[in-house]
């Protein structure tokens, strides 16, 4: 029987000195069912979780460049995302959820309204009432937003949540 592969970080205790591993199980049994003994594979993976950490520098400077994107048309809307982001992020962490989905929460949240850099300034910053036109126009950013960020295949669950955020 095989245990799930899981990534794990292992520290000597003895020199302090520590690393990635993927961990593989399997527990053999006898005829009767009975576990004999257990195999278990260790395989260093260093190397690829500093990868894993470069690509997402490269993902979160990527998300930052999108967010003075916002900024630079409208600065409202940078400290509205701002804001959602850190709704987002102590919501998520109240639901106790994991590390990772607690930083998609944070991600959505800052580029949740990204989809409104295609829309005119004119609508964006408009100071009265919207007419039903531009209201409309308005109300497609998050499916703007969806397809901008669909572009970038790891971003598919942010782009999930900034299409259906309204």
């Amino acid at each position: 029987v095989e245990a799930p592969i899981k990534e794990v970080y292992i520290k000597n205790p003895v020199t302090g000195a520590g690393g990635w591993f993927l961990i593989s199980t399997f527990l053999i049994r006898d005829e009767q069912g009975a576990p004999q003994y257990a195999v278990g594979n260790y395989m260093p993976i260093d190397k690829f979780k500093a990868l894993e950490h470069k690509l997402d520098n490269v993902n979160m400077k990527i998300i930052n460049a999108f967010c003075k994107a916002i900024g630079v048309r409208d600065e409202y809307t940078m400290r509205h995302s701002e804001k959602v982001a850190e709704l987002m992020v102590g919501f998520a962490e109240y639901l106790k959820l994991s590390a990772d989905q607690v930083t998609v929460a944070c991600l959505a949240g800052m580029v949740h309204d990204i989809g409104k850099i295609g829309i005119s300034e004119q609508i964006l910053n408009k100071p009265g009432k919207l007419t039903d036109a531009e209201f409309e126009v308005i109300k497609r950013h998050p499916v703007k937003g969806a397809d901008i960020l669909a572009e970038i295949e790891e971003f598919f669950s942010i782009a999930h949540i900034v299409r259906h955020h309204h």
